[in-house]
């Protein structure tokens, strides 16, 4: 077949390396040699199946050519499918005839003779669209396999059924449900939580976004928890003070952008070309279409400029064409020559032109551009728009390269979900007056801590008060004054002043007082022009304020006392055990760390 020494070389050596061995009451045998075929799991699996397929592939082809097998032909000069294949399953298309299914039946029996693969048909299914049950029936008893009725279930993915009714998203909520289950909330810290919270249509994301908000502060569906920060500011990235969970109304729309992508750069695709054909997206761009005639999730991808342009954004201004033959790209519409398109740029030609969504290849031609104006331009403003434009477009050629497309939102020009999803979550989440500090020598369940302390989101008393919760008292345990609030617990008690005084003393910086966390974090985040030594000194700031709270609560729920000392010390050790095990420092020594916490550098 052509395959290269070295490849067999490798393919050889796969085989003659397998061992197996056989679990007799649960105790292993010695390991054996394989001798003939392969090992279930092997890695040469997916591309036996693969080559397996094709002979499969071949005969399906052959069938169709012959008149013996009829798929399912698109207008509009869409293709014909008949078969799928994909990974282990196989998925047939065709006209419902009993002779279509007895020749497909034999097809399958002549590839089980030549092959050795035979079809279960006892895990197969007849799925009919738009016929009787009994044809169904009488279809599924000639290949002996089951009838069965949509909607169901194909690589986890669910088809047939209506998106736009929440029932049928029942099968994803579980699914999240089930991974930000109760037990894992009240097993995890808060940094852990984090980062399931971000792995995880409006209605199901108003549900799902309930799911994630309750799991993130511990509760259940029994028990209702605080939320100690708004869910906005959690949603919003880092730079805009938030956690950067993301919101999923924001992925939803970022993944329907890509699909767009696609369409626009996938030319050959069997999925494009089946939407073409079926849309006559010849003739027209994917967001003209009637909106009567694309229900569902197409419905979406055709309405995605709306949404977006609602948020004050216009995808087609983040892709850019580079020109090729001009078919596949819109004259007015789509960003091809300069900055924006030319709508934007020309709106008074762009309102005289008839067929406003014509490609660029209908416009061109040997002798210059062709117009189809409702009316001469003759307005000044007409005619200075129409020769600037043509200056514009003098020098412009088309080739027989197709057109390709290229983002302006990454540095390589490929289209990534982030991006856009960062985008968009800029425009529908509120982030906080402050930049979220994370610095990699803290440990996430710290940051998270730090960074709900600077918005009033940890448990004071002061701030379980103002939630309706009784508490005995609201004053600060550290001093006589104070009351148990963040700011003052954290930053302008007695006991933290103190703390601050040493920790600028060790570090070897004038002392600077503060008056809350947020610009306590400020400071620390501009200090110095070293950003080594910032690092240190952020994860040194970070495990002060840790450090207090810990204390307090020792003192409040166990009744050991805190002093100054104690809490320097802690101090000292733990960030010592994040600089060494969690930075890349070479010279960490315990002596030398104790003198200057830079020494490390």
């Amino acid at each position: 077949m052509g395959f290269g020494n070295r490849w067999r070389f490798w393919i050889r050596g796969s085989l003659a390396s397998s061992r197996a061995f056989v679990l007799i009451n649960g105790v292993p045998t010695k390991e054996f040699p394989i001798t003939k075929g392969v090992r279930q799991g092997d890695l040469l699996s997916p591309f036996l199946f693969i080559i397996a397929m094709e002979g499969l592939n071949v005969a399906i082809r052959s069938a169709i050519q012959n008149s013996l097998y009829s798929g399912i032909s698109l207008p509009n000069n869409g293709p014909s499918i008949s078969h799928l294949f994909y990974a282990d399953d196989v998925l047939f298309v065709g006209d419902c005839s009993l002779s279509n299914f007895k020749n497909l039946s034999r097809i399958l029996k002549c590839f089980h003779v030549v092959s050795g693969l035979n079809v279960n048909f006892h895990k197969s299914k007849v799925y009919g669209i738009g016929i009787e049950n009994s044809d169904v029936v009488s279809c599924a008893n000639i290949m002996g396999c089951e009838a069965a009725n949509l909607p169901f279930v194909y690589l986890g993915v669910p088809v047939g059924a209506n998106k736009n009714l929440k029932r049928n998203w029942k099968p994803v909520i579980d699914k999240v449900q089930g991974k930000l289950s109760s037990w894992k909330s009240k097993t995890l810290s808060f940094g852990g939580k984090l980062t399931l919270v971000k792995s995880a249509p409006n209605s199901v994301i108003g549900l799902l976004e309930k799911i994630r908000r309750r799991f993130l502060w511990g509760g259940t569906d029994e028990k209702i928890k605080i939320c100690w920060v708004a869910w906005k500011h959690v949603l919003a990235d880092k730079e805009s003070g938030g956690l950067g969970v993301g919101s999923l109304k924001s992925l939803n729309i970022a993944l329907l952008c890509k699909w767009i992508w696609r369409f626009k750069s996938e030319n050959s695709s069997l999925w494009k070309q089946a939407k073409c054909g079926i849309h006559n997206l010849s003739r027209k761009p994917i967001y003209n279409l009637s909106k009567r005639s694309i229900p569902g999730v197409w419905n979406n991808l055709v309405s995605i400029s709306k949404i977006l342009g609602e948020m004050g954004l216009d995808f087609y201004h983040f892709i850019s064409t580079k020109i090729g033959s001009g078919r596949n790209t819109l004259f007015w519409l789509d960003n091809w020559i300069g900055d924006g398109n030319l709508a934007l740029r020309f709106p008074n030609l762009y309102a005289l032109d008839k067929r406003k969504s014509c490609f660029l290849a209908e416009r061109f031609s040997s002798n210059g551009f062709l117009w189809a104006w409702r009316k001469n331009p003759s307005l000044p403003v007409e005619m200075a728009e129409l020769a600037q434009l043509c200056r514009l477009l003098d020098g412009v050629s088309l080739s027989s390269d197709p057109d390709s497309w290229k983002s302006k939102l990454s540095s390589d020009g490929q289209f990534y979900v982030s991006d856009i999803c960062k985008l968009i979550d800029s425009k529908v989440t509120v982030g906080t007056n402050s930049t979220t500090v994370w610095v990699n020598l803290v440990p996430l369940k710290i940051i998270c801590f730090v960074w709900r302390a600077s918005l009033d989101g940890i448990p004071s008393s002061m701030a379980l008060s103002r939630r309706g919760v009784g508490v005995t008292s609201t004053r600060c345990l550290f001093c006589i004054n104070g009351v148990d609030d963040t700011d003052h617990l954290l930053i302008a008690c007695d006991l933290a002043k103190e703390v601050f005084k040493w920790i600028f003393k060790w570090c070897d910086v004038p002392f600077v007082p503060f008056s809350s966390v947020s610009e306590a974090l400020n400071f620390a985040a501009k200090w110095g022009n070293c950003p080594k030594k910032r690092k240190v000194f952020l994860a040194i700031l970070y495990g002060g304020l840790w450090s207090i709270w810990k204390g307090r609560n020792d003192m409040l729920f166990n009744q050991v006392p805190t002093t100054i000392s104690k809490v320097v010390d802690n101090i000292i050790t733990m960030v010592f055990g994040w600089v060494k095990h969690r930075g890349n420092f070479g010279n960490c020594n315990w002596a030398n760390w104790c003198c200057s916490p830079f020494s490390v550098l």
